[in-house]
């Protein structure tokens, strides 16, 4: 019999309210229908209860991403509750530590860990301030964002210049309404037919979907709409520069996806992660460029999300248990 089948688990989260309504709201129905008798889902952090009142766990799955990067003091109240949860109870099977995820809440180190990678290229990037030099090292057009990849409304602000007077434009304004210590991530911009390939990972399973993107650029230009600046979790809203083609779930048996799946597997051995999206988009002659990457996504559209969220649960509990076990025979 397995570990995780010989009593019943119980499996602990804390979210946003948001996202538990989202997310963790369906991940529970289907425990119930399913898995009752054996396993149970607890949102921990549910009312203001001290984390010393919330119960022991199995399994302790964290979705507070946004969280990490925010200065609001009701996110640092549960941030803090949950780094002492965790040292109240360290053999928790914890999905995932917070150092595990820091590399994709910060997108100069996010990009440095693409460079790592054989299986694609990513578009050359330059970090820059507002109060310092203009990036000189890539080539126009380009796409600028902020360094932190979540948890503000400037974190989806994004921008796209052709030219260097209209770059330098854009942060004489942005100096007036942000901090100059402010750091942005300018990545040089690459046709690519408007088209993106999200990729959705659960353990070693990938679902590709292809969706419409960014027009290329001369289809920018001839609709007027350079410099271009826009909230990337709103791009349903702008069919103006966004192609306009409904998103499509790609097949295993296609070139795209055996890229994707080389991809995955190198993103997997870099992070150790098992719940992670990333974005990938075909330019310069279909060469697989790797532009986005996150923790937890929503896994929009994804059949038997539930049940393979699960099973990833189960699988890395299993793990936790027999690494315990092979620890204590070593005291013994």
């Amino acid at each position: 019999m397995k570990l995780a089948e010989k009593r019943k688990v119980t499996i602990g989260y804390v979210c946003s309210e948001k996202k538990r309504k989202r997310y963790m709201e369906p991940f529970n129905d289907y425990i119930i229908k399913n898995k009752a008798k054996t396993h149970q889902l607890i949102h921990l952090c549910e009312g203001n209860k001290p984390e010393t009142e919330w119960p022991k766990v199995d399994i302790f799955l964290i979705r507070l991403t946004e969280q990490l990067t925010s200065s609001d003091p009701g996110d640092q109240i549960i941030l803090n509750k949950v780094r002492n949860y965790m040292k109240l109870y360290p053999d928790v099977c914890v999905i995932e530590p917070f150092d595990k995820i820091a590399s994709l809440l910060d997108r100069n180190l996010m990009a440095s860990l693409f460079k790592k990678l054989s299986s694609c290229k990513t578009p050359n990037f330059e970090m820059f301030h507002l109060k310092g030099t203009v990036p000189n090292k890539i080539r126009y057009p380009i796409m600028v964002k902020n360094d932190t990849a979540c948890g503000s409304k400037e974190s989806h602000e994004m921008h796209i210049f052709q030219s260097e007077n209209e770059f330098k434009a854009w942060r004489e304004e942005e100096r007036d309404d942000q901090p100059v210590s402010m750091r942005y991530l300018a990545q040089e911009f690459l046709n690519h037919k408007g088209l993106i390939y999200k990729c959705y990972v659960i353990h070693n399973t990938l679902w590709v979907q292809q969706r419409g993107s960014i027009e290329d650029m001369d289809e920018l230009i001839k609709m007027n709409l350079i410099p271009l600046s826009f909230n990337s979790q709103k791009m349903k809203g702008f069919k103006n520069f966004v192609k306009n083609i409904p998103d499509e779930n790609i097949s295993k048996d296609t070139m795209h996806y055996k890229i994707c799946t080389k991809i995955m597997h190198e993103l997997y051995e870099c992070t150790k992660l098992d719940l992670f999206g990333f974005d990938i988009i075909f330019a310069n002659e279909e060469q697989p460029y790797i532009v986005d990457m996150n923790y937890f996504p929503g896994y929009k559209g994804i059949e038997d999300r539930d049940e393979h969220m699960f099973n990833m649960l189960m699988t890395r509990f299993e793990e936790h248990c027999s690494k315990q076990n092979d620890n204590d025979k070593k005291i013994v």
